[in-house]
């Protein structure tokens, strides 16, 4: 449907044949065109986060969403269909760059694959590349252990706030004031904690069933500290050696895996077997 209306789209590939579509320009966008991914964006969130995100995405639209967001992701599975989305906006707040990476989601059965991941993973380490040596700070509202464990593996344990007894310096406490002043949330923010009371307040709760990162430390955090409808202001300062090695380790793995579908035998070797 969307190749329909725009065959030209930028593409990179995935493994498995997976693939994402991107772009860098979406304020260019017809009404029609926004209406179009909108309603797959609907679809497919809701299936992903198992509750109606309908008014989610009405807010949304209301809030210029496309014309505002500096890069947008949709992944495509083998077939050609959408299966998640993506997208970050690069903007200045607390004096630093930042990106603020906004919501994401997979469907259902497509999760644990990586797939999210790989495009996060690669997305980021341009944008570090790009802002060398300076450092390059992430920046998420989230009720997610998910996207919070995410976010610490890349980074590094002592770069992401907040953290379970770890008090918030002063220059990760601008940022996240800033950005909650953007979200038009400043009257709910605690910079204290980090904490968005009512973040998700037009939602009855923006997941069915609140998601597990596996990491009983980083899930009873969540779970002790938030409810349903309330969001941290996550931040991670992301330096470029750290996130080149990330990035590094998803292409090699996922050669590998490729290589081990055409030829077992050398994936064997690369393996040390």
């Amino acid at each position: 449907m969307l190749r329909d209306a725009a065959p030209e789209l930028p593409q990179r590939r995935l493994k498995d044949d997976w693939s994402y579509i991107y772009w860098n320009n979406t304020a260019l966008f017809s009404e029609e065109y926004q209406d179009m991914i909108y309603s797959v964006l609907v679809e497919i969130s809701t299936k992903a986060f198992g509750a109606d995100m309908t008014p989610y995405w009405r807010d949304r639209k209301k809030g210029r969403f496309f014309e505002k967001i500096s890069k947008f992701c949709l992944l495509v599975d083998p077939l050609g269909n959408i299966s998640g989305w993506t997208g970050y906006h690069r903007r200045i707040f607390g004096n630093a760059h930042c990106l603020y990476l906004d919501s994401s989601g997979v469907l259902p059965e497509s999760q644990g694959g990586g797939l999210m991941g790989n495009i996060h993973a690669r997305m980021i380490a341009l944008e570090c590349l790009a802002y060398a040596p300076r450092p390059v700070y992430l920046v998420a509202r989230t009720e997610s252990p998910v996207v919070y464990r995410l976010l610490r593996n890349g980074c590094g344990p002592g770069n992401i706030w907040p953290a379970p007894d770890t008090i918030v310096d002063k220059q990760i406490s601008l940022i996240a004031t800033d950005v909650a002043e953007w979200l038009g949330q400043s009257d709910k923010f605690d910079p204290g904690s980090l904490r968005i009371l009512g973040a998700y307040d037009n939602l009855d709760a923006l997941y069915g069933d609140l998601p597990s990162c596996g990491d009983r430390t980083i899930d009873a955090f969540f779970r002790k500290t938030l409810r349903p409808e309330d969001a941290y202001i996550v931040i991670a300062k992301a330096g470029l050696p750290r996130i080149a090695q990330q990035w590094a380790k998803r292409e090699i793995k996922a050669v590998r895996a490729a290589q081990s579908q055409r030829l077992p035998w050398l994936a064997s070797k690369l393996e040390g077997r």
